[in-house]
């Protein structure tokens, strides 16, 4: 049995491919932002953008770091230990229930016409609407505007 090497080495080529992913904010799906953001999917050659359809609710639960969500049409539940979130509403009309919690930092909820700095600052408000927008931050900002048309 004799085995043969080639001088000149086989190079695959990477074709680019693009792909849309759709998928509700439920975190679960995180890994597959992760990879996008990280560049993951360019290096494999996947050209990846991520649609989370308007009529979605969002659950996210992180450590730290900046978080911008909205406009959606659905609930929001959002939990985090430090950084900036911040929620864009499209008609406060929408929500049977708003609250947003800082332990340290700020809140401020134009929609609500309220600003608050300190320690310990909540601010919550309710309505007649089918959704629910709830916001804890232990250290950092939560802003919540209405979406820019």
């Amino acid at each position: 049995m004799r085995f043969t090497a080639s001088s000149k080495p086989r190079v695959a080529k990477v074709v680019e491919a693009k792909v849309t992913v759709a998928m509700s904010g439920w975190t679960g799906f995180a890994p597959i932002t992760l990879a996008k953001e990280t560049g993951i999917f360019k290096k494999n050659g996947l050209d990846v953008s991520i649609d989370v359809p308007q009529r979605s609710s969002v659950s996210v639960s992180l450590s730290a770091g900046d978080l911008s969500i909205g406009p959606l049409d659905g609930s929001q539940d959002v939990s985090a230990w430090a950084g900036k979130i911040q929620l864009a509403l499209e008609d406060l009309a929408q929500y049977y229930s708003v609250y947003a919690s800082v332990t340290a930092g700020q809140i401020r909820a134009d929609p609500l016409g309220a600003h608050k700095g300190g320690i310990f600052r909540s601010v919550s408000w309710e309505g007649k609407g089918r959704h629910a927008m709830r916001v804890r931050l232990t250290a950092g900002d939560v802003i919540i505007d209405r979406a820019a048309h």
